[in-house]
């Protein structure tokens, strides 16, 4: 079990040094990242509300960064692409790779 959760930590560890990477070399304009999101979401068929619960961001938070008013920190910006089953890159690049393997989607936080 511990191996397990040492594997995990590394890989998150791992995910994080990249996006940081492409965060760097592929700087992104607010109108990109919320284009993007606004298509993925659409895509998937999600509102507002469902990202901003399986995310856990505010539904201000989520439309403001769709609008393009608000240009999203790194974790938020990689919460969204958690909670909409896509990479990041996809997410923040002008023109996404498509052959990257998405995340695994986030469920919804049960209640009660």
């Amino acid at each position: 079990m511990l191996q397990q959760i040492r594997r995990a930590a590394l890989d998150t560890r791992k995910r994080t040094r990249h996006i940081c990477r492409v965060a760097q070399t592929n700087p992104t304009s607010p109108d990109t990242f919320a284009r993007n999101l606004r298509r993925v979401r659409t895509d998937a068929g999600l509102t507002k509300v469902e990202i901003a619960q399986r995310s856990r961001l505010s539904v201000r938070t989520v439309d403001r960064v769709e609008q393009g008013d608000h240009s999203p920190s790194l974790r938020t910006a990689y919460a969204l692409s958690r909670a909409l089953g896509c990479s990041l890159h996809e997410l923040a690049t002008e023109n996404p790779p498509w052959d990257l393997e998405p995340l695994d989607p986030v469920p919804a936080p049960s209640k009660g």
